[in-house]
């Protein structure tokens, strides 16, 4: 399976605090909200252009075990169980892309006359498709979750196409809420406190053996570093600079 975004981390050894043991995990249960946060994770992590099954269910448990572990930990972080409850967001859309066309094909799209879209796959046919009127530029929806990038990738080719592009998000003076990554091949994620105005700490997870542990806090300023400095800078770093994503 071709795994664009997985990153290969070196080894490292480090101690941690005795933790919860983590809840048997035929005992958990998912919300409807956990199976869309697994699948976009699985989206966006595996590079793909739907969500492989194998890696939904990789996120959805391994988040479900860290945040029932944790849930009562207040002595590791104030208020923990308000921290795990952010959820991962992708820092683009992931049903809607945008396109550019030139100006005579973006006429035949505003009348409903291009024909360009019977080249693509069925499977990848938009539902819908905003008209362009003022501007060359028209929005492509779907019902589906898809890898925006996966989508510029075969829409770009269509004839008349000048630009195609995802729907990027951002935040006014915020960051994302939570960073996956791994760690030794198992997962880890970083869940920031007030991700939405000013961020704050950033709080380092990660699995070792099945077993979720949380590190600490990250910082860029950290003197001297912790030897999971490196993961968690990855982890970040690969979500906040969208060059990357491709």
């Amino acid at each position: 399976m071709k795994n664009l975004f997985l990153i290969a981390f070196s080894i490292f050894v480090f101690s941690c605090k005795d933790l919860p043991s983590p809840p048997d995990q035929d005992n958990l249960s998912f919300s409807r909200e956990d199976s869309i946060e697994a699948r976009e994770l699985a989206v966006w992590f595996s590079g793909e252009l739907t969500a492989p099954d194998s890696i939904v269910t990789e996120f959805l448990h391994s988040l479900r075990q860290l945040r029932a572990t944790f849930k009562d930990s207040s002595q590791l972080i104030p208020n923990i169980q308000s921290l795990l409850a952010n959820r991962f967001l992708t820092p683009w859309a992931t049903k809607t892309i945008s396109l550019k066309f030139d100006s005579s094909t973006a006429e035949l799209v505003r009348n409903n006359q291009y024909n360009g879209w019977s080249l693509l796959d069925p499977s990848i046919r938009p539902d819908s498709v905003s008209r362009p009127y003022i501007i060359p530029w028209c929005s492509a929806f779907f019902s589906r979750l898809f890898n925006p990038w996966r989508l510029v990738e075969s829409y770009s080719k269509l004839p008349g196409v000048v630009y195609a592009v995802p729907d990027f998000r951002g935040f006014a003076g915020g960051t994302y809420p939570m960073f996956p990554g791994t760690y030794n091949a198992e997962m880890s994620y970083i869940f920031v406190r007030n991700h939405s105005s000013i961020p704050g700490p950033y709080h380092y997870f990660y699995y070792d053996k099945g077993k979720p542990y949380y590190a600490g806090i990250f910082s860029r300023q950290a003197n001297p570093r912790p030897p999971w400095w490196d993961q968690a800078r990855i982890s970040i770093d690969s979500l906040t600079v969208w060059q990357r994503y491709r």
